[in-house]
């Protein structure tokens, strides 16, 4: 379980973060130049990897036979310092700081703690989410300073397709639009039992940025101090979160 609310989450900030550096090169959408994207997605991670920042980011939802009409929304926030993070998306919180990944459930008051794989860095791991093979084509126009990336992804796949808007100005995404099956709406944390009759087979995603520009970060958030404790024999919730079950999620803790 762990490692899927990993994978969901590193899913999910990968589509916010590696996206907003994609530089891509126009092509049919026939084309399936996974070279090109490598190379985008390494320019990405070179420009990404030691910077901070903070993005304030709105999930809002909608059918795809009605995209005007939001049924749902979630707010969350994505930190960045050097080699840490701090992701938070609805009753959902994921932290990483090279020592250890910290995922928190709060409805279910449930927390996972593991060990980060040897060598690897958050961006990294983030990247790892955004399989290239996955993608059967990609294209890319800009008019200004405004451009616009599009992906199409192969059957099987969470997720049909991918638009996302930047503004090469500043380097950061402003929006962004998936397409994606009506079931996979539960990586968002929506019931899709309760919901089905509105969405359909299919859901649109649509995400806004806001870049924090005053953002100065509190390293006491990238802490696992704060999260959780060790004991002679078990981990313990630390006082913020009393109440939570603390479950390892690697042999070596």
């Amino acid at each position: 379980m762990i490692i899927r609310s990993l994978n969901t989450l590193y899913l999910l900030v990968m589509f916010s973060v590696c996206t907003t550096q994609l530089h891509a090169q126009q092509q049919t959408q026939e084309q399936r130049d996974t070279t090109g994207l490598a190379a985008e997605m390494a320019v990405m991670y070179k420009m990404y990897a030691d910077k901070q920042y903070a993005l304030d980011i709105r999930y809002a939802f909608a059918a795809s036979s009605e995209p005007k009409r939001l049924l749902d929304s979630v707010i969350g926030r994505l930190e960045v310092v050097d080699k840490s993070f701090r992701y938070e998306l609805g009753n959902t919180l994921s932290m990483a700081n090279g020592r250890y990944n910290v995922v928190l459930q709060s409805a279910m008051k449930k927390m996972y703690v593991s060990r980060p794989v040897a060598g690897d860095q958050p961006m990294k791991m983030i990247q790892a989410g955004f399989p290239q093979v996955a993608v059967k084509s990609w294209s890319a126009r800009q008019k200004g300073n405004q451009r616009v990336f599009h992906a199409d992804f192969i059957t099987g796949f969470p997720f049909v397709s991918v638009d996302v808007e930047k503004d090469m100005a500043t380097g950061y995404l402003t929006a962004l639009r998936y397409l994606i099956p009506a079931d996979q709406l539960k990586r968002f944390g929506i019931d899709t039992g309760e919901t089905k009759e509105d969405f359909g087979d299919y859901a649109i995603v649509y995400v806004t940025y806001v870049q924090d520009k005053k953002y100065k970060p509190d390293m006491t958030v990238f802490d696992e101090q704060g999260y959780f404790h060790k004991t002679e024999t078990t981990l313990a919730p630390a006082p913020a979160f009393s109440g939570y079950q603390v479950f390892k999620a690697s042999p070596d803790l």
